[in-house]
């Protein structure tokens, strides 16, 4: 995040795009740019019907959040006992035939962040993800109102889109001792019954599909830890394998890192725009491309040669064939 927005990096890398505003580029133009870098070679090889997931974890700063994610998916986020984690990190795990697409998010209510910059933050993970974890310690009770009025925005942020905003809550209470257990689990678990009892008009209906889980976790010396946290894990499976829940978002792997790179600039510039229309605008133009390559190959005298450009350039898009002859 920089000068109050958040910064695609583009193969690991930052490139300068302060000169640009939403009026000088295509959105579809500048997704295209981006790269995950090794992401991306790994999404693009993610065919149809594969069960992709996408879970994102946020909370306040220093609260161990990388540690969470690295002991549930065997991930390898920087852990550090203060600020290790910059904007949005992200990795990829394959588990139990689910490719995992895991973001690590900086820690919330920061004095080097803006409240718009982290609304931006949540916007991202809160769209995306088919799991979001809010991770929160016992002290974590006077921010909440915060960062509820955060996810409020998130709404607003971002245009609603029938591949937005799909995933639920899973709400993990870190650090519990066995003492206080249980007065933990009932007052976070009658907080969000709240919210949820306000329907459509409540941040948990419009971000979470008016779903969410409480989950307890002791601190990772005590005994109970790695227990919870293979509990954590089977949590996850069982809501992903559930009848309700099978159907797949994203269509393939490119189709979710183009829909990531679309969001990344739309926050980039503030305009957001139906992201569908980008998608098109997006697999049109590298439609055209493959088209062009293929017509540099033609041979007026090879038949063979013509036949099989024609099966190159061969493509369906949106239900509808395309193919030049």
């Amino acid at each position: 995040i920089e000068m109050g927005t958040l910064v695609a990096l583009n193969n690991g890398r930052r490139e300068r795009m302060d000169h640009l505003s939403s009026k000088s580029f295509r959105i579809d133009m500048k997704a295209r740019e981006i790269s995950f870098s090794y992401l991306d070679y790994l999404l693009n090889n993610i065919n149809e019907n594969e069960n992709i997931r996408i879970v994102g974890i946020i909370g306040r700063q220093s609260t161990g959040k990388s540690y969470l994610l690295n002991k549930i998916f065997q991930t390898r986020f920087a852990v550090a006992a203060g600020r290790c984690t910059d904007g949005i990190w992200m990795s990829y795990v394959f588990l139990e035939n689910i490719h995992f697409i895991i973001l690590d998010c900086e820690g919330l209510f920061s004095d080097q962040r803006t409240d718009d910059e982290e609304i931006k933050l949540i916007s991202l993970l809160t769209a995306v993800c088919d799991i979001t974890i809010l991770s929160q310690d016992l002290g974590f009770s006077r921010f909440q109102d915060h960062l509820f009025a955060f996810l409020s925005q998130a709404v607003e942020k971002i245009s609603k889109s029938e591949k937005l905003f799909k995933g639920i809550l899973l709400v993990a209470i870190r650090d519990i001792s066995d003492s206080n257990a249980q007065e933990s689990f009932d007052a976070a678990e009658k907080k969000f019954l709240d919210l949820q009892s306000k329907g459509k008009s409540g941040f948990l209906e419009q971000l979470f599909s008016n779903t969410f889980k409480v989950q307890l976790v002791h601190h990772f010396e005590n005994r109970n830890f790695d227990y919870e946290i293979k509990g954590l894990r089977q949590l996850f499976f069982n809501y992903i394998n559930t009848e309700l829940h099978t159907s797949h978002r994203w269509e393939n792997g490119k189709n979710l890192a183009d829909h990531l790179k679309i969001l990344l600039v739309q926050l980039y510039t503030d305009d957001f725009i139906d992201s569908h229309e980008i998608h098109c605008e997006m697999k049109l133009a590298e439609l055209i491309e493959r088209m062009k390559k293929a017509w540099t190959r033609f041979y007026l005298d090879d038949e063979e040669n013509i036949a099989l450009n024609e099966q190159i350039i061969k493509t369906i898009f949106d239900n509808k064939e395309y193919l030049i002859k």
